[in-house]
């Protein structure tokens, strides 16, 4: 009876989140993009096209910057992944912050994947990652898929946002499990 209940659970799961990746990518429709300039961790300038390298996807996972003890847990939990990911298409952590702080940033977590600034850029506003309020930015955890053309044209084709809770950072569901979990939170340093 309980593993039949469980298993009666697991279906419904698969369906949910099957109908809400189709709800995600019908929401993100396939869009044109700009070929944006960003900064790199040397501080040299890199478009959003030499990002695809020589693959012809690419996950730009949009950062909250280095203030962000949430960004900073989904970015270490990439940093065990980040080769596996690399190896099917490109994968880039994008910042808010200078390239300075984000590199300092980046070395002190010792991330091992590429990140870019898109300091001075409208690129997170534009993705649906950023909204402005009287001169000041806040800013969206969360990824956005581009493919690239032969043509060169780069298009966003999906993306999703983060929280706490979803299915980007596997310590959620260990959490569901600890009795008395509620005052957690993750912390850039322990």
């Amino acid at each position: 009876m309980f593993e039949q209940e469980l298993e009666s659970l697991e279906l419904q799961i698969e369906s949910l989140q099957a109908k809400r990746i189709q709800i995600l990518q019908k929401e993100a429709t396939i869009v044109s993009v700009s070929n944006y300039e960003f900064k790199d961790s040397n501080g040299t300038n890199i478009s959003l096209s030499s990002l695809f390298q020589d693959k012809d996807t690419l996950v730009v996972v949009h950062n909250m910057g280095s203030g962000c003890s949430y960004c900073t847990l989904w970015a270490d939990g990439f940093n065990g992944i980040a080769n596996h990911l690399n190896n099917a298409f490109s994968f880039v952590v994008a910042s808010p912050d200078s390239f300075e702080t984000m590199n300092q940033f980046a070395q002190s977590r010792e991330w091992k994947f590429s990140i870019v600034s898109t300091k001075e850029t409208t690129f997170f506003e534009d993705m649906g990652f950023a909204k402005k309020q009287e001169e000041k930015h806040y800013y969206l955890p969360g990824y956005s898929v581009f493919s690239k053309t032969d043509k060169g044209t780069i298009s966003r084709v999906s993306m999703d946002y983060f929280g706490p809770g979803d299915s980007y950072s596997s310590i959620w569901h260990i959490l569901n499990f600890i009795p008395n979990n509620g005052n957690w939170s993750p912390k850039k340093v322990y």
